[in-house]
């Protein structure tokens, strides 16, 4: 008796065993890990912007050559290999990049133009080959194109020469392709610009969207990543409107990833946050770790601080979702100084990893 009490048993445990290997295997199937990282233009651009608006040209070149002064410094080709690094131990199923940084020089100096066309770092391009190096293979699904903006700096003073620099900023959606990798299916890519901007002397610091739809684990859901105004309060709460009454508007479930620039915290930034809070959205981060106080930004202009984010800003870094989502799991990389290559921080922010299960509702139907 006593043995055929403990072959029954064994028998049940087994099969209760395969049943939660099964249901593991399932939510496994199920798992979709998404990541938001702002990549750093690679300089702060007060300089250009101060000499722009003073009115005075000549004051110009020497603001644009500390500007790419800075760039140069912050060695993106270096940057982008830890970056690739922290892809590769995450190895998130899509990407959302702001200041994807396109910069391109003509010499001489034709003015102000934007006709510059020689690439001197193409900082999506220069993350994929680092992430191919690696053996990890995503390409781009949409891309935005933002501020566009060419200036001179001064490559030689004697003779004086001078030479356009331009800057592209853009915000990049990225899918991984590795072999074996769980195929995602992918419509409707989109972008847009927001409407509301901040303009000076003709410059427009224009911000946007990107955004796809996306068929995975029996699920349907939507996409999109975002960069809203660093500086005006006002204007990133109207940007933040766009969305909501924008690529936000379906009936699909919705992730948004992105540098708000709104801080989670709690603080005179944080009105376009609670925008998106009010409007269903869940904080991944913030059901995660509930109380958590963290900064997600920023380190200094040439990414050399010792210790991460020496002027706080906050947890302006996130992911949102609303409806269809479970959060499974979340992580900050980027920001502890062992993530530093050749002394530096792979941005000036940290980057955002957030594991999801996806509920099954194919048969939703999208309103845009």
């Amino acid at each position: 008796m006593f043995k055929r009490t403990v072959i029954l048993l064994s028998v049940l445990l087994s099969a209760a065993l395969a049943d939660s290997a099964r249901a593991e295997g399932e939510r496994s199937a199920r798992t979709l890990t998404v990541m938001t990282q702002n990549l750093y233009l690679g300089a702060d651009l007060t300089p250009a912007i101060a000499a722009i608006q003073s009115g005075d040209p000549n004051q110009i070149p020497p603001a644009v050559s500390q500007v790419w002064a800075n760039v140069q410094a912050t060695d993106f080709p270096a940057r982008a290999q830890a970056l690739a690094g922290d892809i590769e131990r995450s190895r998130p199923d899509l990407i959302g990049l702001q200041e994807a940084a396109l910069w391109r020089s003509e010499f001489p100096f034709d003015g102000f133009d934007l006709d510059a066309t020689h690439v001197e770092y193409n900082f999506v391009k220069l993350l994929l080959d680092a992430l191919a190096a690696r053996g990890e293979h995503y390409s781009v699904v949409t891309l935005f194109t933002g501020l566009d903006v060419e200036a001179p700096r001064v490559k030689s003073v004697s003779p004086l020469e001078l030479e356009d620099i331009r800057l592209t900023d853009r915000a990049v959606i990225l899918v991984r392709e590795a072999p074996g990798q769980r195929k995602l299916s992918l419509s409707n890519p989109r972008v847009g610009s927001f409407v509301t901007n901040v303009a000076f002397d003709g410059v427009t610091v224009l911000y946007g969207w990107a955004s796809v739809d996306v068929k995975f684990g029996g699920g349907k859901f939507r996409f999109v990543t975002t960069h809203l105004e660093s500086d005006f309060e006002a204007v990133r709460v109207a940007q933040s409107a766009e969305l909501i009454a924008g690529p936000l508007r379906t009936d699909l479930p919705v992730i948004l990833v992105g540098d708000l620039n709104s801080n989670a915290n709690g603080d005179e930034t944080s009105s376009a946050y609670f925008n998106f809070l009010g409007a269903g959205f869940t904080d991944a981060w913030g059901m995660a770790n509930p109380g958590e106080r963290i900064n997600t930004c920023c380190n200094d202009a040439f990414l050399t601080n010792p210790i991460p984010f020496v002027q706080p800003f906050g947890r302006i870094d996130h992911v949102l979702f609303r409806g269809g989502f479970t959060v499974r799991g979340t992580r900050i990389i980027g920001a502890k100084p062992a993530d530093r290559i050749s002394g530096l921080w792979p941005s000036d922010h940290a980057g955002v990893v957030v594991s999801l299960s996806v509920r099954g509702n194919e048969d939703d139907q999208d309103r845009n």
